[in-house]
């Protein structure tokens, strides 16, 4: 097995002092992914208060999306004024190096989710060729704009900040890819419409599938972000998840979850390992967290389920937990 990456500190990762700007007072942040293993993307689910923030050039795509609350939000960036009602659902793009002459916000905003998008995502690697990070710089300053896939993206992800998955990482990555290329397919500047097309649409060939599995079984303890399985396959991440889902009709995420979880399962059964170890091999921030989603696919506990060791109790850890395929889905 390959050793569990360390997971990236707050002043590691380069997207994590995007959210600067709004500051950093107690109860501000409600939660953030400082502490999660996410490639190319930052999120803070925020609460903000009634204010004003000077000039500032942006640092990076970000997405807002108002998960709860409303309130009016007063701006003026790249040229354009903004004063927009803002309610559940609404979102706002900014694009990398928009001066912002100032951004005003009443209060009422009680959660919004803030997504910062790196480089990564916009290039060829994240979304296959012909597709340029400059597109970055080519995005829309746009306010208050109501679309149903942007929406579920961010509540996708805020909920993940909220209960940490077995596959959270990869469920996220896949997520970011996708909302660069909604991004990328409708809020450009320009009539230019950046190439993100369905390479992957005819499924991964046999040989591409077979290596893809073995990869993952070989690595449910180390690296399985989405960069390193679609640098296993030489696709780029969007094409990848794509071509994944194709093949196995269960996205990576969810395949991965189902592998994690039966992993853990003969950890339980058949080793003495302490819980904490195998939260920390399965890639969860904490115990907690191992715990909270291994009782909700399961139904108990995993120090319960350990009870459970002979073929008798395994026999009624299955009664009670259900068929593997049928919940394991519901981790990731």
């Amino acid at each position: 097995m390959q050793p569990r990456p360390a997971r990236p500190a707050a002043a590691d990762n380069p997207l994590a002092g995007a959210g600067a700007k709004y500051g950093a007072e107690p109860g501000q942040v409600l939660r953030s992914s400082a502490d999660r293993n996410w490639s190319d993307i930052f999120a803070e689910l925020r609460f903000h208060q009634e204010g004003h923030l000077d000039s500032f050039v942006q640092q990076t795509v970000e997405v807002a999306v108002q998960i709860r609350g409303s309130g009016t939000v007063n701006r003026r960036g790249d040229g354009q004024s903004q004063k927009i009602e803002s309610r559940s659902g609404a979102a706002w793009l900014c694009p990398l190096g928009i001066p912002v002459d100032f951004l005003d916000l009443s209060s009422g905003f009680s959660e919004t989710i803030h997504l910062y998008l790196g480089a990564g995502l916009f290039s060829s690697e994240g979304l296959g060729d012909g597709v340029s990070a400059s597109a970055m710089a080519n995005l829309r300053y746009l306010g208050g704009f109501h679309d149903p896939l942007v929406e579920q993206i961010g509540r996708v992800i805020a909920t993940e900040l909220a209960v940490e998955t077995t596959s959270g990482n990869l469920l996220v990555e896949t997520l970011g890819c996708s909302l660069a290329a909604r991004l990328l397919q409708r809020y450009l500047r320009s009539d230019q419409t950046a190439r993100a097309e369905a390479a992957g649409s005819r499924g991964l060939d046999r040989r591409r599938l077979r290596r893809i599995l073995d990869h993952i079984e070989s690595n449910l303890t180390g690296d399985l972000s989405i960069v390193a399985m679609a640098s296993e396959v030489s696709l780029s991440r969007y094409h990848f998840a794509r071509a994944f889902k194709r093949s196995t009709g269960q996205a990576p995420h969810q395949y991965v979850s189902m592998r994690r979880l039966e992993h853990a399962k003969s950890l339980l059964l058949h080793s003495d390992r302490p819980l904490a170890d195998i939260s920390e091999m399965l890639n969860f921030s904490s115990q907690a967290s191992f715990t909270k989603a291994f009782r909700r696919v399961v139904g108990m506990p995993p120090g319960r389920y350990r009870l459970y060791s002979g073929d008798d109790g395994a026999a009624t850890v299955r009664r009670h937990s259900g068929s593997t395929t049928s919940v394991a889905f519901m981790l990731g």
